[in-house]
């Protein structure tokens, strides 16, 4: 490499401070030495990698390349950095898992408790995913394992089957669902639909339970949390439908009913997902004895 780090911090900084002397400001030095750090880089790479403009200085093209490559390369650089700090103390290595917001992590305490427990111990960090799924977070290098609902398998990761699950309907005890013990799609036309997405997921009762009866919800709210979805159910605000180990515990406080979809159950299975550098790490088992862990929680057996 022509030029180091320290260029390439320089120039991320410059774009997302607006300045030079504001760069310079946040990485503690003088405008002057940021000013030679800029001239030494496009000195030994033959290229512009500021315009100026009056007072101002924007990144040339050259430059902003360099400040994306920055951008990507400092939350890798930086947990290398911790990661080689944990190995150098002697701690636990450390396992990334991917969760999804339909997961109500019901098992946490006890994985928790498995994966420090065991004879080589492991750091369990939990991720909850956003617009990705957890199986993508894995995919991004984000994470190393990943726990989802359904039944795909992807190229290049360990699939480990953990337990088949249901997705029920939840409602309000007032509900008509309630008193009749089913859901039919003509139950719920009117009520609001509280989803974790507006985009169908493959598989799931979209696709599996509205779109086969012809009828789909006239309203759908986007509820990215589980704990909202069950509160706004408990409250008599709209209905849902959730996997049943995830509302397990909700259901035996009595705060919402659960019932099974008509005419025809959803069946879908929990798989766990993981990388083959974290099975080098961990050990070609982890995955096993990830999935005893969760089976009691995630299992409708």
């Amino acid at each position: 490499m022509k030029i180091g780090w320290h260029h390439f911090t320089m120039l991320m900084t410059i774009r997302s401070t607006g300045s030079l002397s504001a760069a310079a400001r946040a990485l503690g030095l003088t405008q002057s030495a940021a000013t030679h750090q800029v001239k030494e880089a496009e000195r030994r790479l033959g290229v512009a990698l500021l315009a100026r403009r009056g007072r101002s200085v924007t990144l040339t093209r050259a430059g902003e390349s360099l400040a994306d490559a920055a951008a990507t390369c400092a939350p890798v650089l930086a947990e290398a950095e911790a990661k080689a700090q944990e190995l150098g103390h002697g701690d636990a290595p450390r396992l990334r898992l991917a969760v999804g917001l339909q997961d109500g992590l019901l098992w946490a305490s006890d994985l928790f408790a498995a994966l420090g427990q065991r004879e080589s111990p492991i750091r369990l960090d939990l991720v909850q995913t956003g617009k990705d799924t957890p199986v993508q977070l894995l995919q991004q290098g984000k994470v190393e394992a990943a726990l989802d609902l359904g039944d795909a398998a992807f190229a290049g990761l360990k699939r480990a089957l953990v337990a088949q699950d249901e997705l029920v309907g939840i409602v309000h005890r007032s509900h008509v669902c309630a008193a009749r013990g089913r859901m039919t799609t003509g139950d719920i036309v009117d009520d609001p639909y509280l989803a974790h997405a507006l985009t169908p997921q493959r598989g799931f009762e979209f696709e599996n339970f509205f779109t086969p009866a012809r009828q789909v919800p006239r309203y759908i709210a986007r509820i990215e949390s589980l704990g909202a979805i069950i509160a706004l159910v408990a409250a008599g605000c709209g209905v849902s439908i959730q996997p049943r180990s995830a509302i397990r515990q909700a259901v035996a406080a009595g705060n919402i009913i659960a019932v099974p979809l008509s005419p025809k159950p959803i069946q879908l299975p929990w798989h766990l997902h993981m990388h083959p550098a974290a099975l080098a790490l961990h050990g070609e088992h982890i995955p096993t004895e990830i999935a005893a862990v969760l089976r009691p929680h995630l299992s409708t057996a």
